[in-house]
């Protein structure tokens, strides 16, 4: 067992309370990789609880039957967590519930120490944290198959289980409560908070599913409080971004946690009205956008990204109701068909360069 398992398994076992200075004892790396399972067995200890209410309403004897659904889970959907195993024998309510309040916690003090980390601490510490987001984003999608066609296996446990990495890069979306509502038509999100981020599952799949390119340049429009670009930094050390942004704070923000990770020099965050006709998108290798804009705005966009698909291979990849309108449009335009991944949820498009 290594030392973020070993970690996890002692704090959720109860076994003593574990110090801030035994915890900085750690490599940064292995911190990090504890904070990520930590989050992610509180996001598995939900869709436990959830299952158990669910097997108890069909099944008031149910307990046997939920003992016996989690000990085959923990060499299936969650074997990434399959050295807790010891602790889910007779899984009560109560006893993960416990596990999950131990887990939180424990994500709580270690975003509490990063907040003091020195920037090439943090940034050793962010790359570990990314790492291991990207080991369980690739095992969710590998299980992906049998989830839809087996009703058995818990749902989905990662699209929510790391907005704890907001508090780690410093994203406060509070501030948005002060960004008035547009009167043009254009998506600023005001006061919506995580819920209309890219979250970190998702961005890690569409940096999979993009395949880019050795030093590929990718450009994010609408990049928000800047996750995608600063995943995208994380994850690959030759890969650029850069993201383009209405709302100054946002980009003030995503600016300053790029800086201290040591990431401002491939990643940059740009202040830009996309609804602005004298401004041009630049070529790139790739580009991402979920709905950050009004229709016409992104009529206007696809336009652009036609004309420079017509003059190099780019990837797109969009999130939400503008995958729509780009199918629609590109398809009439001589693009390959698009691709479907999640569900549906993210499309790609290549043009043939």
């Amino acid at each position: 067992m290594d030392a973020a398992s070993s970690l996890l398994h002692d704090v959720t076992a109860g076994e003593g309370v574990v110090s801030n200075a035994e915890l900085l004892a750690l490599p940064p790396a292995a911190l990090g990789s504890a904070f990520v399972t930590a989050m992610y067995l509180t996001s598995v200890s939900q869709a436990l609880v959830e299952k158990r209410w669910l097997m108890a309403r069909e099944d008031a004897a149910s307990t046997p039957a939920f003992s016996a659904f989690v000990e085959v889970a923990m060499t299936r959907e969650l074997s990434p967590i399959a050295f807790l195993a010891s602790l889910y024998v007779d899984p009560t309510l109560e006893r993960i519930e416990r596990g999950s309040a131990s887990a939180q916690a424990l994500s709580a003090r270690i975003v509490e120490l990063a907040a003091a980390f020195e920037p090439q601490t943090f940034r050793v510490f962010s790359i570990a944290m990314m790492r291991a987001m990207t080991t369980l984003s690739r095992f969710e999608e590998a299980l992906l198959p049998r989830r839809s066609s087996d009703e058995d296996l818990l749902p989905n446990t990662l699209y929510r289980a790391f907005d704890q990495v907001d508090r780690i890069f410093q994203l406060d979306y509070r501030r948005d409560r002060t960004v008035p509502h547009s009167t043009t038509g254009e998506r600023l999100y005001a006061g919506s908070g995580a819920a209309v981020q890219t979250s970190y599952a998702t961005a890690l799949l569409v940096l999979e599913t993009m395949t880019l390119s050795p030093n590929a340049h990718l450009v994010d429009l609408g990049s928000g409080y800047g996750r995608m670009g600063l995943v995208a930094g994380l994850w690959r050390d030759d890969v650029s971004v850069t993201g383009f942004e209405y709302v100054e704070h946002r980009v003030r923000m995503a600016q300053a946690t790029a800086a201290r990770a040591g990431l401002n020099d491939r990643v940059r965050f740009v202040q830009q009205d996309l609804s602005d006709e004298a401004f041009t998108i630049p070529a790139a290798d790739a580009y991402y956008m979920y709905d950050p804009f009004s229709e016409a705005t992104g009529r206007r966009v696809l336009d652009r990204l036609h004309t420079i698909g017509q003059a190099r291979a780019i990837t797109v990849m969009t999130k939400g109701n503008v995958g729509t309108l780009f199918t629609q449009t590109l398809a009439a335009s001589g693009w390959p068909p698009p691709e479907s991944f999640d569900l549906g949820n993210l499309v790609r498009f290549r043009s043939r360069g």
